[in-house]
């Protein structure tokens, strides 16, 4: 008979052609047991499993409104969506690189214009030609260059402002924690379930003040409300110039939130709506004077007296999705075709674990023929093995006893036979095929090369560094656009902004030798200059350089090389002086640069701009005056 031990309480015991035999050693046959287990897979708790795909309806109890409120359910069920990002061993990596590189990135706000540009006036100029004209095209309309200038110091100081204005709000936007956290956690939510959320907080101005990340998990959509909506948003009139309040018409929905028990515990309005609701039972009144007089209540206090609670105004909640036309309220993970491979190859690393570490097969397996052992029998063996000390080297005798007082007498002679696995275990790792085939997959469907979350196997440096480019310009940038569009369209707008867009920074490479080629490159072609050169070069070497006095650092390469080859040594002379104003944070470049020049020149004796002599401007020959050695044109 063969017995396999699988652990300490079980133990499978399977007939061998002796047994099975009706004159079987040690008594007579008997009907055998064969015991086996159930083991949990992960695959079982894959999210999304009986839900629509579009999303079904669902009752949850309301309790501070009574009865219960019929919500959409999401592509993808939230609990166990979370728990298959916490079992799965890629989806971490994944999410965490989108964390890095989108979510927990610098942002900067970026001016619509550049005024410094020498198109900015033309720019202008036709933006309040359009402003004048109207919405007649063929209007003539004449913009005169003061009233350019004018329109120039206006967008400057404004811009100015807006740019201040900006830095304090996303500095305050939250609370509870930083901003910073709040994106990486609405990063996740995003990757996990298609939807983040931001609870939007606005003041008695009716600008947003405060921005609260809301687990997606606990957020539930209702279907959108039939009825037409009136709402006032600035609009665009022309690139430059906005009408602060425009009609616009709009279908809006509620959210609301769950507790622990599935019990709604808050109402929200969907970001924009501009209606007064009630946080509590989700009904709208036409002042919060009406609101007040039908939800408020007054409570005993316990001690006698009473309190009055009244009922709060709903807040905004604004969604960052990723985009899928199955749903209008949610968003769907990118994670969702690809649930076979992520649960299997889950499985499949509990089942290695289990071969790693001899669980999935016995040490040995004891081989019994023409005998008939029992369970005591076998408890004795399985006891003398757990008293072996580990490491202890010795051998161990197994002895079988010929049941030669059975009334039938045995008829295979009884044999016993230890066999060991060890061979097995080391090289029963099953399907490393379909691990590489599931990852390959996972990536793909994120669009995500391997180099990219810290695969780097059989990957030479120019192969990872095509990869590296290929994530941020095809993967992580246009993440990084979905999420900025959103702030520009909503939060930006009705900041009062209008001359700034926020915009999320990629991250500066790190890389000594990749920093060194770039600053080569750009100082060969003129784009920058000795100056801006040592200062990246500083982040090679991780010290502040010492700052070198002269003009010539201020110029490109390229423009200094060609002045010091011309044969103008006065100007060459002023390029590169050492000297510098003690007021030069109060001048520009040119001004600097033309102050050395004219010191130069004066210590050579010549006049700039000087008049010609009198003998030379009376002559009628008509030859030009004689010019003086060595001068100088500037």
């Amino acid at each position: 008979m063969a017995t396999r031990d699988i652990d300490d309480n079980l133990t499978t015991t399977m007939p061998t052609k002796g047994d099975a035999a009706r004159g079987a050693a040690g008594g007579s046959g008997g009907v055998v047991d064969v015991t086996s287990v159930s083991i949990p897979h992960p695959s079982k708790w894959r999210p999304g499993q009986g839900t629509l795909a579009f999303g079904g309806l669902k009752a949850y109890l309301q309790p501070s409104g009574g009865g219960s409120v019929m919500v959409l359910e999401p592509p993808e069920q939230p609990q166990q969506a979370y728990r298959w990002y916490r079992l799965s061993p890629l989806m971490g990596s994944i999410l965490e690189a989108f964390s890095v590189n989108v979510y927990g990135a610098n942002y900067s706000f970026e001016p619509v214009i550049d005024l410094d540009d020498p198109d900015a006036r033309d720019q202008i100029r036709s933006a309040l030609e359009a402003l004048q004209a109207g919405e007649d095209l063929d209007a003539e309309v004449e913009v005169s260059d003061q009233e350019v200038a004018t329109e120039i110091q206006r967008i400057r100081r404004r811009m100015r402002r807006e740019k201040e204005f900006l830095d304090a709000w996303f500095s305050n936007a939250c609370s509870e924690r930083s901003y910073h956290a709040t994106k990486i956690l609405t990063g996740q939510d995003k990757g996990i379930l298609g939807t983040g959320y931001w609870e939007v907080i606005r003041d008695a101005t009716r600008r947003p003040r405060r921005v609260v990340w809301v687990p997606a998990h606990s957020v539930r959509a209702l279907p959108q409300d039939a009825d037409w909506v009136v709402m006032k948003r600035p609009g665009k009139v022309t690139s430059l110039h906005w009408h602060d309040e425009e009609e616009h018409f709009a279908h809006f929905r509620q959210y609301i939130q769950l507790d622990g028990s599935n019990q709604v515990v808050a109402r929200y309005k969907e970001y924009g709506d501009p209606r007064i609701m009630s946080r509590g039972t989700g009904r709208y009144y036409s002042s919060p004077e009406d609101m007040e007089a039908a939800e408020a209540k007054t409570v005993p206090d316990g001690q006698g007296g009473h309190y009055r609670v009244l009922p709060l105004p709903a807040t905004e909640l604004l969604n960052f999705p990723t985009w899928y036309a199955g749903s209008q309220a949610y968003g769907k993970p990118r994670h969702s075709p690809v649930g076979p491979e992520l649960t299997g190859l889950r499985d499949l690393s509990e089942h290695n674990r289990l071969v790693v570490t001899d669980q999935s097969i016995p040490n040995m397996i004891l081989l019994v023929a023409g005998a008939k052992v029992n369970s005591d029998v076998i408890k004795d063996i399985k006891d003398q093995f757990k008293q072996r000390e580990p490491g202890d080297p010795q051998i161990v005798v197994v002895q079988a006893f010929d049941a030669r007082n059975a009334p039938s007498g045995p008829t295979i002679t009884p044999t016993m036979k230890l066999e060991k696995t060890k061979d097995s275990q080391n090289t029963d790792g099953l399907g490393l095929n379909y691990t590489k085939q599931g990852w390959k997959a996972i990536r793909q469907n994120y669009r995500m090369p391997k180099v990219a979350i810290g695969d780097d196997d059989q990957t030479n440096r120019a192969t990872a560094y095509i990869m590296y480019r290929y994530t941020e310009d095809q993967v992580y940038d246009p993440e990084r656009c979905d999420f900025d569009d959103r702030i520009n369209t909503t939060l930006v707008i009705d900041l009062g902004i209008r001359y700034h867009k926020y915009k999320t920074l990629t991250r500066a490479p790190k890389d000594p030798e990749l920093i060194s080629t770039m600053i080569e490159r750009l100082a060969k072609v003129g784009v920058i200059s000795p100056d801006e050169g040592r200062e990246l070069a500083e982040q090679i070497f991780n010290r502040k350089f010492k700052d070198i006095d002269a003009v010539w650092t201020k110029l490109p390469v390229v423009i200094l090389n060609a002045i010091l080859q011309t044969k103008n040594k006065v100007t060459g002379a002023a390029v590169l002086m050492g000297e510098k104003p003690e007021n030069e944070g109060d001048i520009g470049f040119m001004e600097l640069l033309r102050d050395s020049m004219l010191k130069e020149f004066e210590l050579a004796g010549l006049a700039v701009g000087a008049k010609k002599k009198p003998e030379a401007a009376a002559a009628g020959d008509g030859s030009p005056p004689p010019a003086a050695p060595d001068e100088g044109v500037v």
